[in-house]
């Protein structure tokens, strides 16, 4: 049983049209973009975190005062 070249192109790893679309779509990303929506998100972080704090807070008030 032969096999065709078509078919051990098709069977080659990693595919040959891969690695140039990877690099292409790391060069197409907008950094300073990515920069702004993961500060945002540490932001976002930040006041779930401080309103977490603040509830406990208060849930530690009320357990001294009962």
């Amino acid at each position: 049983m032969t096999t065709s070249s078509s078919n051990k192109e098709a069977l080659a790893f990693p595919p040959a049209q891969v690695i140039p679309d990877t690099i292409m779509f790391v060069k197409n990303i907008d950094w300073k973009l990515q920069r702004e929506r993961a500060r945002d998100g540490l932001h976002n972080v930040g006041l779930v975190i401080a309103l977490i704090g603040e509830k406990l807070h208060d849930a530690g008030r009320w357990l001294a005062e009962v």
